[in-house]
């Protein structure tokens, strides 16, 4: 069997062949966190249109998204005002046993926010 040394590697974003899901890669920037945030509210509303997660969850995830982008490109924002609406976008999504993908990128974006405030 071969194995492969993928040490020390860095990638930018990367999709599933169906496009249903985006791996992020490193935030860095507030800009960096917004673009994050829109592709997220895409997923969100892809895994809506696919039937993965139901209208209502979708729209409240969206709506904590809405304040958590407002907040990113506020520059007198805090970490908190991101971090409080991802947290409860989180909440809302495990709560509703959303798709694994939307939690796993949801976490993607989470962590970088104590680096960018």
């Amino acid at each position: 069997m071969s194995v492969f040394d993928q040490r020390n590697q860095q990638v930018g974003t990367q999709y599933n062949i169906a496009g249903s899901a985006t791996f992020g890669g490193r935030i860095e920037t507030r800009d960096g966190l917004v673009d994050a945030l829109r592709t997220f509210v895409k997923d969100v509303r892809r895994a809506e249109d696919e039937g993965s997660l139901d209208v209502e969850v979708s729209e409240e995830v969206q709506a904590e998204l809405v304040a958590a982008t407002r907040a990113a490109r506020n520059e007198e924002s805090t970490g908190d005002a991101v971090g409080v609406p991802l947290s409860r976008c989180r909440q809302i999504l495990e709560a509703a046993a959303g798709p694994a993908t939307l939690l796993s990128s949801l976490a993607g974006i989470v962590a970088a926010v104590p680096a960018i405030f």
